[in-house]
């Protein structure tokens, strides 16, 4: 009897640990598959916003090129097509569509849809699929109703010729010229400012809702010249959200001269930049008038700049940008810069001066501005060239169309 209840012990505690060690095996086994999933999880997301980001970019272009009818058509498809490998992985974008939720005269609306997948390289039966959307608003041509431009944030002529302030032609305020080693000059059309080392200050918010498209366009005349002159400027920029700066080279009168323009955004996503350059041989041409321009289009994700000099040459260059969201579209609205960016405060000290007036010396523009205007939107080619003939913020006459214009209204990746 005793020996049959030792035997039966035995075998109790033997099958008692050959299930404990089952269970333990299993919940070793679900540790890292949990940690799998959430990677591939991970990966479909950044796969499904990938594709939608291209499919904004091909619906953009479609309608620009008329070869997609956004007016008539109902849904839109893009083909995003084959699988994409990254690392030790490997990904499908399955579909990528739109519907049109909303279709009135003012607008059209379209929810866009992008399905995508990852899965372990050679284990197609391990996967994870992630959908990302996206809301845009396509506004059709419309009809201009006054002498000045209908998409015009601001417009500073800079032809006061006197005076501590300037007015936005549009309306909305008057900005200060602070400083006292600036001046009133010859200008491109009427007078300008010829800043050195000096800024105006613009506080009526105009950026506030232009988070999704805008164009920034001035004239500049640096003063570069003698031996060796250096300049890195700041054009016309909002605090840190957006700028656009100019630098300026030239040695020997102008034996060699180079000029760089720069336009950033600083997005809660990342920051963003693009520049263009060109070198000039035996010219004085960096004392002459160049027409600059910055764009954001955060519709289709790009950045742009260029510079069109006396000689009717542009040079310009563009990149990618993160695409318009609510916290950039938030973040923006702040006070506005031209010539030289806002003054730091570095306090008290035996230094401060001297550290204020290297900061404002770096970052201001030397030379002469003039028609600085601000778009709620992109400008095409024909438009930059009438904006440099100063005919487009005077036109918008009655029965004129403006371009179409794609706005985004909301992101969920």
């Amino acid at each position: 009897m005793g020996r049959m209840i030792i035997i039966i012990m035995i075998g109790m505690a033997i099958i008692f640990t050959t299930v404990s060690l089952n269970v333990q095996g299993n919940l070793g086994n679900r540790g890292p598959r949990l940690m799998e999933e959430q990677l591939y999880n991970t990966q479909a997301q950044k796969l499904a916003t990938y594709a939608l980001d291209v499919a904004l970019r091909d619906f953009h272009d479609s309608v620009d090129n008329e070869t997609f009818d956004v007016e008539n058509a109902t849904s839109y498809y893009y083909n995003g097509g084959s699988a994409v490998s990254i690392l030790n992985g490997a990904g499908t974008i399955n579909s990528v569509n739109a519907i049109k939720t909303i279709d009135t005269a003012d607008s059209t609306v379209w929810e866009f849809t992008a399905n995508a997948q990852w899965y372990g390289e050679g284990n197609t039966n391990n996967y994870q699929t992630h959908s990302s959307k996206a809301e845009i608003v396509v506004y059709p041509p419309q009809e201009g109703a006054s002498n000045l431009h209908p998409d015009l944030l601001r417009l500073f002529d800079l032809n006061e010729g006197s005076g501590t302030t300037t007015t936005d032609l549009t309306g909305e305020g008057v900005a200060d010229i602070l400083g006292g080693r600036w001046d009133w000059v010859e200008g491109k059309y009427g007078t300008g400012i010829d800043m050195n080392v000096d800024r105006i200050h613009d506080t009526s918010s105009a950026t506030e809702n232009i988070g999704q498209q805008f164009t920034v366009t001035a004239w500049i005349k640096p003063d570069a010249g003698g031996l060796l002159s250096a300049d890195w400027g700041h054009v016309i920029g909002e605090s840190n959200n957006w700028l656009l700066r100019a630098r300026a080279l030239s040695v020997f009168w102008g034996l060699a001269s180079n000029l760089y323009m720069n336009f950033s955004v600083n997005h809660p996503s990342g920051r963003a930049d693009v520049g263009t350059n060109h070198t000039y041989w035996l010219s004085s041409i960096l004392q002459d008038w160049f027409f600059v321009v910055g764009s954001y289009d955060g519709v289709a994700g790009r950045i742009s700049v260029s510079f069109t000099d006396r000689n009717g040459d542009t040079y310009s260059n563009s990149a990618n940008a993160p695409v318009w969201t609510e916290a950039w579209n938030t973040q923006l609205g702040e006070d506005i810069y031209m010539g030289g960016a806002e003054e730091p405060d570095f306090g008290s000290g035996f230094f401060r001066w001297l550290l204020e007036w290297l900061v404002i010396r770096l970052q201001s523009f030397n030379g002469v501005l003039d028609e600085v205007a601000l778009y709620d939107r992109l400008l095409d080619a024909d438009e930059l060239r009438d904006q440099m003939g100063n005919i487009l913020p005077y036109e918008g006459e009655a029965g004129e169309p403006t371009p179409r214009v794609f706005k985004l209204s909301s992101w969920n990746e």
